[in-house]
């Protein structure tokens, strides 16, 4: 069996940058607190904004039902610029999850 490998994870993240400059913690709560860490351009016409990640997170773990339908407080957010997933229980390699769709103003 394989676990799932961050890539792109060893450069500091803006978003941790932030977070850290505000003395926020690296939970989803802490990172909430960053809001919007980057603004819109031309190639990316969107803000990245992070505020609701806590709420999404609480959301999904309760509609999902996963460890009883409560998100950790206390878990830390790994952030990388793709993650290689692997199917369940198998030696299956179904490709990477890739954190955004640019990079340098950029389609990846």
């Amino acid at each position: 069996m394989h676990k799932n490998k961050i890539k792109g994870a060893k450069t500091p993240h803006t978003l941790y940058k932030l977070a850290k400059e505000a003395r926020y913690p690296r939970t989803a709560a802490g990172l909430s607190e960053v809001g919007i860490y980057d603004r819109a351009t031309k190639a990316v016409p969107v803000d990245a904004d992070v505020s609701q990640l806590l709420t999404s997170l609480e959301t999904f773990w309760r509609d999902e039902d996963i460890d009883g339908g409560v998100y950790p407080a206390d878990a830390i957010i790994v952030l990388g610029s793709c993650v290689r997933l692997w199917a369940h229980q198998t030696h299956v390699d179904i490709g990477l999850a890739v954190g955004h769709p640019w990079l340098n103003d950029q389609r990846r």
